[in-house]
């Protein structure tokens, strides 16, 4: 039984011209393709944010709050709204996607990523 090469090398010739006549149609296409829309429920966040601040240093009462306590309690509110913008940031450059606040999308749907945004915060 004898090979015939010509067969072979005329089908992997043909095989590596269709890619590279493919390759740079497919990343064209996908280059201008839309990113992908993430919603993060941001009024959650917040709300379990104030609510741990209370507990620290209000002992569950704002109103028993001192002014050093509130002033503590308001810098670690910067803290965390600054951690909180750099993890939706970081977030969207990982995916390459676009992360919208949950209270704006109208209608349809999205994967939402709260957990994982909270996840970030925490670290």
């Amino acid at each position: 039984m004898t090979l015939r090469y010509d067969l072979i090398l005329t089908g992997l010739l043909t095989a590596v011209g269709t890619l590279m006549i493919h390759a740079p149609i497919d990343y064209l296409q996908q280059s201008q393709a839309a990113a992908p829309i993430v919603v993060v429920d941001v009024q959650k966040l917040l709300t379990d944010e104030q609510a741990t601040q209370i507990k620290q240093f209000g002992n569950g009462d704002p109103s028993r709050m001192t002014t050093e306590a509130k002033s503590a309690a308001l810098q670690q509110a910067g803290d965390w709204a600054k951690h909180l913008s750099d993890a939706v940031a970081q977030y969207g450059a990982e995916c390459r996607c676009v992360v919208v606040n949950k209270a704006a999308v109208l209608s349809g749907s999205a994967q939402d990523v709260t957990s994982a945004i909270a996840a970030r915060i925490a670290k």
